[in-house]
């Protein structure tokens, strides 16, 4: 008879065995390297948590994606961020506005006072 412990070791062994070695990489470990810290009311850090989680997303997450979208919408941002942006946002609006946005040549309209605007990621 087999001890209780040698069988689950037996049992690990043998699914070890029939494993294959796969390659992990963390997403964007290197870009996500510098921290800022942001004071805030507890009304406003509720408020982000609850539209985060109301898509799915952490608090984190949701005020970085806001701070790169205020910053193309209003500032004179790189080609990178703008594409990041843009990319983001057709995902989320679905195949109907992507297929728009390439049927319309790539052009993002500027926003008035926006000191920055697109043309499929080059800066005007």
């Amino acid at each position: 008879m087999t001890s209780e412990p040698a069988a689950s070791a037996d049992n690990l062994q043998a699914a070890f065995d029939r494993s294959e070695r796969v390659e992990i990489e963390p997403p964007e470990a290197k870009s996500l390297a510098s921290v800022l810290s942001v004071r805030m009311s507890r009304d406003l850090l509720k408020e982000l948590t609850e539209a985060a989680r109301s898509v799915g997303k952490g608090p984190a997450t949701l005020a970085r994606e806001l701070i790169e979208q205020g910053l193309v919408e209003d500032f004179a941002a790189s080609p990178a961020l703008i594409g990041r942006v843009l990319s983001r946002l057709l995902t989320q609006l679905g195949p109907v506005a992507q297929a728009s946005f390439i049927s319309s040549g790539g052009v993002v309209p500027s926003r008035q006072g926006a000191r920055g605007s697109a043309l499929l990621g080059e800066v005007a």
